[in-house]
């Protein structure tokens, strides 16, 4: 299937479980490097950044994304994506349904500052009118995960880009602004209370970025269930 590449991103060493000649791993360690071109981590961006890179290389016709964990629901029993999108515009995961607000929900696990000041910065364009339509609401598609066109895909780079600079010019120094805040980001328990998870600001909003592009662009896209593997090979440091 020459006209189609699933990335399996990962940063970290993992049994691949599937072996369709579609998907291809791709590496944050061996592209990205410890830093993005803006100086901030690449932690900052979590996967994005792997897209971001990708985006500007040569790409097939249909271009898809999962996790080295996380992988749409046919695995190995790749269905013919060409026809499917021509009959639904984009593959997703099956959205996840949430007891409160999206909007809501992100507040419970990150700084509601954040995308407050998001969706100041985006709330003349339209995908920040499609992300408020969707925080407003119950559901949306998680973990950053899609096969669309190759043309489609780059419009969504340029939104979620376009997006997360206007937040960062506004946001000021990250680790600054984490720092000072504690009240915002580490009053949570656990691995949600930690500097370094809530420093991957970038990818948690990014995330809902994503999700508001396919549920306005692609509202009959064909969603699959998500299955969550193993965890990753343990590192010899």
């Amino acid at each position: 299937m020459d006209n189609l590449k699933i990335y399996i991103c990962t940063h970290t060493d993992f049994d691949c479980p599937v072996h369709h000649p579609a998907y291809e791993v791709v590496d944050a360690r061996t592209i990205n490097g410890d830093y993005a071109e803006n100086g901030l981590r690449g932690s900052f961006y979590s996967e994005l950044m792997t897209y971001k890179y990708l985006a500007g290389r040569k790409l097939p016709n249909f271009v898809g994304f999962c996790g080295y964990r996380k992988y749409f629901g046919f695995m190995d029993d790749v269905p013919d994506v060409g026809e499917v999108i021509r009959e639904h515009g984009c593959i997703a995961t099956e959205r996840e349904r949430f007891d409160v607000t999206v909007y809501e929900q992100y507040a419970m696990h990150h700084a509601r500052q954040d995308m407050d000041l998001l969706r100041q910065v985006t709330s003349w364009t339209q995908i920040g009118m499609d992300l408020d339509h969707m925080l407003l609401g119950y559901e949306m598609h998680t973990c950053n995960m899609f096969i669309m066109r190759r043309e489609d895909f780059l419009g969504l780079m340029r939104c979620v880009w376009d997006a997360i600079d206007g937040y960062l010019a506004k946001a000021g120094d990250i680790e600054q602004r984490i720092k000072s805040h504690p009240e915002w980001y580490m009053r949570r328990h656990g691995r949600g209370g930690t500097y370094e998870h809530q420093y991957r600001i970038g990818g948690f909003l990014g995330e809902r970025i994503v999700s508001a592009y396919i549920m306005t662009r692609f509202p009959h896209a064909q969603t699959y269930p998500m299955i969550v593997t193993g965890k990753p090979k343990r590192q010899n440091t």
